[in-house]
C-alpha cells in the first residue's frame, strides 16, 4: 500500500459465528471515519456492563493534565507508577533528540528524580549527573537511548529516599550507586532504552528477565560460573518500563518524553554478571555492527587472525567491542595499554575458528537451509 490506510482489495462481509463457542454481542458500531484514541477509549468505557467498571476504567485512564492536555507527572506518581524526571538546562532532554550518531559527548543534568513502583526505599535522586546518547541502532530514532552515569563526575551526588508517608527525606549514598529492587546488585550506570515495546511495555527487557529470573533460576544447571559463585549475579539485564519527563530546571514545567525501559547498562558492569577475574579468563563481547562480516563470523581472509586484525570495516574493531575486561581494549589499540592482551585475542580467535569450523565446506550463506550441529 502507498499510504497508511488498510483496505480489503475484495471487500468481505462480517460473519459472526457461534458454531464453536458461545457468542454474545453487546454493540455493533459502524463509522465512516477513523476514530481518535480518545474516541476508542470512550467507547470501550461506555461498553462496560456495570457503572462501577465504567468508573474504575475512567479513573485509571484519567492521566491528563486538564490545563495542558498532556500526560500528568503528578497523576502517574500518585498511581505508584515508575516515573523519572530529568532537569537539564537549555532545553532539557530534547537537546539530545534528533538524528545523531554522536554517542561520545557527555552532557550534565541538574537533577534526576526517579519514583520507584517498589516504594520510597527504591526512589532515587541524582544531582550534577552525566548523561549521553547510547547505542548505534537508535542513531536514526528521533528519541535516543540514554546512558546515565552516577560515578563519572566527581561532583555527582546520589541520594536514596528515607522519608515516611508523603514526605521525602533524601539521604546521600556515599558509594554513588543505585539498587533497583530488593536483591538486585548496585548499579553505577543506568540505561534508558527506547526499544519498541509490546503491550507489556517490556519486550527485550522482558525476555531478559524471563531468561534470568525464571529459566535460569529454576534450572541451577544452566547457571554460568559467575552465577554459581554469586547467586545474585545475572545471566541477563534487569529493568522495568517507566515514563520519562524533562524540564529546564527542577522547578520548571515537566514535558512528557514517552515510555522507556529503565535498565542495567552492560558497559562497565561485569560485576552485575559475576565477572570479576582480571586474568583474561572472563570475556564479554558486544556486537556493535551486525552488517559487518566479522559480526556474522564471515571470514574472507586467509585466516581468522588476519580477518580480526584488519583495520577497516571488515575487522574486529569495527564489528565487536569488549565489555569485559573493562579496560576499553581494542584489537588494534592506539597504545599498548589499550590493545587486548595476547591471551584474550587467542580466546576470541578460538571462538571464531570454532564457529567457522561448524560451517559445512562449500556452504553458501544465500542457499543454506540447515545448520549442522557440531559437538
Amino acid at each position: 500500500y502507498q499510504d497508511t490506510l488498510f483496505a480489503q482489495r475484495t471487500p468481505k462481509g462480517i460473519l459472526l459465528d457461534s458454531s464453536s463457542a458461545d457468542l454474545e454481542i453487546r454493540h455493533v458500531r459502524i463509522y465512516e471515519t477513523a476514530l481518535t484514541d480518545d474516541e476508542v477509549l470512550t467507547n470501550y468505557i461506555t461498553d462496560r456492563p456495570t457503572l462501577s467498571e465504567m468508573e474504575e476504567l475512567r479513573e485509571r485512564n484519567d492521566l491528563l493534565n486538564p490545563d495542558t492536555g498532556s500526560i500528568s507527572y503528578d497523576k502517574l506518581v500518585n498511581r505508584g507508577k515508575a516515573v523519572l524526571s530529568i532537569a537539564m538546562p537549555d532545553g532539557g532532554l530534547e537537546r539530545l533528540w534528533g538524528k545523531s550518531t554522536d554517542t561520545k559527548t557527555d552532557y550534565t543534568f541538574t537533577e534526576l528524580i526517579f519514583r520507584s513502583p517498589y516504594g520510597k526505599a527504591y526512589d532515587l535522586r541524582v544531582t550534577d549527573g552525566v548523561i549521553r546518547r547510547q547505542g548505534t541502532s537508535t542513531s536514526t530514532y528521533p528519541i535516543k537511548n540514554l546512558r546515565i552515569y552516577l560515578q563519572k563526575s566527581k561532583t555527582t551526588k546520589v541520594y536514596r529516599n528515607v522519608g515516611k508517608g508523603q514526605e521525602d527525606q533524601w539521604e546521600e549514598v556515599s558509594a554513588r550507586t543505585y539498587v533497583m529492587r530488593e536483591g538486585a546488585k548496585p548499579m553505577k550506570i543506568i540505561n534508558l532504552k527506547t526499544d519498541y515495546a509490546d503491550s507489556s511495555l517490556c519486550y527485550n527487557t522482558g525476555t531478559a528477565i524471563l531468561l534470568n529470573d525464571y529459566l535460569v533460576a529454576k534450572n541451577p544447571s544452566l547457571r554460568n560460573a559467575g552465577q554459581q559463585a554469586d547467586p545474585s549475579a545475572r545471566m541477563a539485564i534487569d529493568g522495568m518500563p517507566i515514563d520519562v519527563f524533562t524540564s529546564d530546571t527542577p522547578e520548571g514545567e515537566k514535558t512528557y518524553c514517552g515510555q522507556f525501559q529503565f535498565n542495567n547498562d552492560k558497559s562497565k558492569s561485569g560485576y552485575l554478571f559475576g565477572q570479576t577475574k582480571t586474568d583474561g579468563s572472563e570475556i564479554a563481547l558486544e556486537f556493535i555492527n551486525n552488517t559487518n562480516p566479522v559480526a556474522n563470523f564471515h571470514i574472507t581472509a586467509s585466516s581468522v587472525e588476519e580477518q580480526l586484525g584488519r583495520t577497516g570495516t571488515d575487522g574486529f574493531d569495527a564489528s565487536v567491542e569488549f565489555l569485559y575486561p573493562e579496560q576499553d581494549y581494542m584489537w588494534n589499540g592506539k597504545t599498548p595499554d589499550k590493545t587486548a592482551p595476547a591471551n584474550i585475542k587467542q580466546a576470541v580467535v578460538r571462538l571464531w575458528k570454532f564457529v567457522k569450523d561448524c560451517i559445512p565446506a562449500g556452504a553458501d550463506p544465500s542457499s543454506m537451509s540447515e545448520v549442522e550441529v557440531k559437538q
